[in-house]
């Protein structure tokens, strides 16, 4: 009652035996009549029996469930039939097929009388083309399939039912076709090809149906898509249309490639060529998607990198736009250089403060702003100790990052720079850090290595500094003879900015050349003041000299030149007067000696009248002590007349000698005259007499 036979409704019947029982393989017929079955009952059927030997027929069947040789059911016979809808793609509908690329295809059938009875099955998936239909057929008693066209290969064919494989008493019946298409197929162009299922049963009813709303066409066309190449750098920046490194950088590129007319990601794997600094590589894509590493070259340059699909056949189209399949790679293997200092100015000495720096640099392809830093430091010139650094942002002013000459600013504070540091010498050096757009660093000044300073300026330095003037030598005295001394002063000014101490060399030179150190000594002199040093200076030779004063720096100053006359004989007036005008020593000589006789006349008087009367009047003792004054007083003026009147007359006749003759009073005071013809001297001694100096 369950719809399978049990083992007690079996009945026997015998077979008919062939002709030839000894014949190797043997025919056996079974006669039956189902003529009292009704629609929908099964019959099954099992074999027993056994040979002369005694031995079994094996795999037979028998009559346990589901054990029998075979079974089939009763129904009426009717035509199979096709729906509209029985032709599909697993993946939906395929206006485009691709080769070597699988495709799942679903052909729905009904057959009243099951499975069984179905004969053949026939897919055509170009049934309007005559010439190849690009028929696929399966067989009922193999269950496979078939392909009559070398451009379809069947992967696999399967009759389905509604819980798995299609049984025999199975009456709507899938046939899964998994097939691809091989590169030879030919393109029609714009002709679309229609499918076109033909199914037969075994009562020879056979059915047709197209399926034009399925028809299709074929691309073997491939490309590498423009917007799914990338660049991978590890230095350098991308640019729009490529990037810029440095030589022997490493970079990546990578893309994917597809069917052009789909986007369908191929399923096989596919080679792209690569073609970059006339060097071909092959990258392989899986399931689309490829990258290759390369190298930059050596040189510098601009080197198109280009890539096409290269695992096409012959008739395997390369659909890739061969306009914008490039990439332009700038190998720039010199860094940012700079070429000027703006600010602050070469030679500035700069003080501890704020100073604004501003530096042009020279950049052909680009600089990378963000990387700009401006580093400085302060150090000591003699020792290279460093006191203070710090590194400062920089910018460029404007918005080219390209050109011949391009401006960075920055700034740097020096302000922690004490006065007691400012004792020593100190430099500031400053380096840019940074790149250009390749990746390469800001080269040091005018194109020196990467990392070297840009530029140097010198501090502020507290140093005592020692000026000489020409008027910083002079002499108390300037005609003077060999024997004789004058006073020589030197001043020296201090102009710098703290108090020192140098050391000075005096020396007298000669006209001939000759020199005589004098005196070597030390003096302190204040910032801003003056140092004096003072000093005796003896010419021991005659002739032009003159005194020279050399600094420890080098500076040097010259007094006047000076004729140092010989060594003349005193004559008696100058043993007794020395240096003193005759003149004015007689003159004084006079007045001396008449205060001596003056008072020795009046102890005298003093002296005479003593003894002869103790007391006197007053007024008669004024009286004759005034007579007598005026007595003593008459006689010297008339002994002094005489002289006074013969000096005045020297002192008037001096000037007038002086206007009208070629005699010149010296610093000895005596007046001097030089015979510039014979090269004799003449003077005036202090009795007025002219006398040759020898």
């Amino acid at each position: 009652m369950n719809g399978w036979p049990d083992p007690d409704e079996y009945s026997s019947m015998a077979l008919l035996i062939p002709s030839n029982l000894g014949a190797l393989v043997g025919q056996y017929t079974l006669l039956l009549d189902d003529s009292g079955g009704s629609i929908g009952q099964k019959v099954a059927v099992y074999i027993v029996g056994q040979d002369t030997a005694g031995y079994a027929i094996k795999d037979a069947g028998s009559n346990q469930s589901g054990e029998h040789l075979f079974m089939y059911q009763l129904g009426p016979d009717g035509p199979p039939s096709i729906s509209a809808n029985a032709f599909s793609w697993q993946d939906g509908r395929q206006s485009w097929l691709h080769p070597d690329t699988p495709y799942v295809l679903n052909v729905e059938i009904s057959e009243p009388n099951g499975g069984s009875d179905l004969n053949s099955v026939s897919v055509s998936l170009a049934g309007n083309q005559g010439s190849d239909p690009l028929m696929i057929s399966w067989d009922f008693e193999t269950g496979n399939c078939t392909s009559a066209s070398v451009h379809v290969i069947i992967d696999d064919c399967l009759m389905t039912g509604e819980d798995g494989p299609a049984t025999p008493y199975e009456k709507d019946m899938t046939l899964q076709i998994e097939l691809h298409l091989a590169w030879t197929m030919p393109d029609l162009g714009e002709t679309r090809r229609e499918p076109l299922v033909t199914v037969a049963d075994r009562a020879g009813n056979e059915v047709s149906l197209g399926f034009p709303e399925n028809r299709w066409k074929f691309s073997a066309a491939m490309e590498v898509l423009e917007e799914s190449v990338t660049l991978h750098l590890s230095s350098g920046t991308l640019l729009g249309d490529g990037a810029r490194l440095g030589p022997n950088s490493a970079m990546e590129i990578s893309g994917g490639v597809v069917f052009s007319e789909t986007g369908t990601v191929p399923a096989f794997d596919c080679s792209i060529d690569i073609l970059f600094a006339g060097e071909s590589k092959s990258a392989l894509a899986h399931q689309g998607i490829w990258n290759i590493a390369l190298t930059t070259p050596g040189n510098s340059g601009t080197i198109p990198l280009t890539w096409a699909v290269g695992c096409m056949p012959e008739q395997g189209i390369d659909a890739t736009d061969k306009g914008t399949s490039v990439r332009w790679i700038v190998v720039d293997g010199e860094g940012p250089i700079p070429v000027e200092i703006l600010s602050p100015r070469a030679d500035a000495i700069l003080d501890s403060e704020l100073h604004e720096v501003r530096i042009v640099v020279s950049e052909e392809g680009g600089i990378d702003t963000e990387s700009l830093q401006l580093v400085w430091w302060v150090e000591d010139e003699l020792t290279g100790d460093r006191l203070r650094d710090g590194t400062e942002p920089m910018e460029l002013v404007g918005s080219d990052i390209e050109g011949l000459r391009l401006e960075l600013t920055s700034s740097f504070n020096l302000s922690g720079i004490s006065g007691d540091m400012l004792e020593d010498r100190l430099i500031v050096v400053v380096r840019i850090e940074g790149r250009d757009l390749a990746g390469n660093p800001i080269l040091g000044f005018l194109g020196t290595p990467s990392g070297t300073p840009v530029a140097q300026w010198g501090m502020k330095f507290l140093e005592p500094v020692y000026q000489l003037e020409p008027s910083s030598v002079t002499y108390s005295r300037l005609m003077v003879e060999v024997g004789q001394t004058t006073s020589v002063q030197i001043s020296i000014k201090n102009i710098g900015t703290l108090d020192g101490t140098t050391d000075a060399v005096i020396t007298s030179v000669s006209q001939d050349g000759s020199r005589t150190t004098v005196r070597r000594t030390s003096v302190d002199v204040p910032k801003g003041g003056i140092g004096i040093i003072s000093l005796d200076w003896g010419p021991e030779t005659s002739g032009l000299q003159w005194i020279e004063v050399t600094l420890e720096d080098g500076g040097t100053a010259n007094g006047p030149s000076i004729d140092v006359r010989p060594e003349r004989d005193i004559s008696t007036s100058e043993k007794i007067f020395g240096d003193v005008h005759p003149v004015l020593g007689v003159f004084v000589g006079i007045l001396f000696l008449s205060i001596i006789i003056t008072g020795l006349i009046w102890a005298k008087r003093l002296t005479t009248n003593k003894g002869s009367k103790e007391h006197y009047d007053w007024d008669e003792y004024s009286s004759e002590l005034e007579g007598d004054e005026e007595e003593f007083e008459f006689d010297d003026g008339v002994q002094e007349a005489q002289p006074i009147a013969q000096a005045a007359a020297v002192v008037t006749q001096v000037p007038q000698e002086e206007v009208t003759s070629d005699w010149e009073l010296g610093a000895d005071g005596y007046w001097w005259y030089h015979d510039k013809v014979t090269n004799e001297w003449w003077y005036k001694d202090a009795e007025g007499n002219i006398v040759q100096f020898s």
